[in-house]
């Protein structure tokens, strides 16, 4: 049996998730027990609070599947406050602060310039200058097939110039 949930409901405290066993919810990793009664935990990497919020990391785009993470009353405050974070889809936690730095998560807040099929290392690259969020600048290569599929997904965006 696994760790993990292992079937979805609709609602409820389990935040839509059901467990076969007991055993299965004091395993999981984010919930915990205490006094016969489950306390969900801030789904923020190495935080030891409770829960007090739900942020839905899908807001605003109603074609993606809901994404939804229970988070503390501070890291509420902080995403609300426009502080980045990055989900992590294997581990189901989000990384915030120094633990996007260690991961080397950048966030580019501006392309400067596109030289395109530069021939890089016998396959056609596209290469972006762009701009960090700490304002130092990089270089990013996308093969031919890479931009195209980055197109693809930018037209699930409409409202961030994707196809309309």
């Amino acid at each position: 049996m696994s760790d993990g949930p292992d079937a979805r409901a609709a609602s409820g405290p389990s935040l839509g998730r059901q467990w076969r066993t007991l055993e299965a919810r004091r395993t999981c990793g984010w919930l915990r027990l205490r006094s016969g009664s489950v306390q969900i935990m801030c789904r923020v990497l190495r935080c030891q609070n409770p829960s007090a919020h739900v942020v839905n990391l899908t807001k605003g785009y109603p074609e993606m599947p809901k994404a939804e993470v229970p988070v503390c009353e501070e890291h509420h405050r902080q995403i609300e406050a426009g502080e980045p974070y990055h989900l992590d889809v294997e581990q189901w936690v989000l990384l915030m602060g120094d633990d996007i730095r260690a991961a080397d998560l950048r966030l580019i807040t501006a392309v400067d310039h596109v030289r395109e099929d530069q021939g890089i290392a016998a396959r056609h690259a596209n290469e972006f200058h762009v701009e960090y969020e700490d304002g130092s600048p990089g270089i990013v290569l996308l093969s031919d097939e890479a931009l195209r599929s980055l197109r693809k997904l930018l037209e699930m965006f409409p409202d961030i110039g994707g196809a309309s």
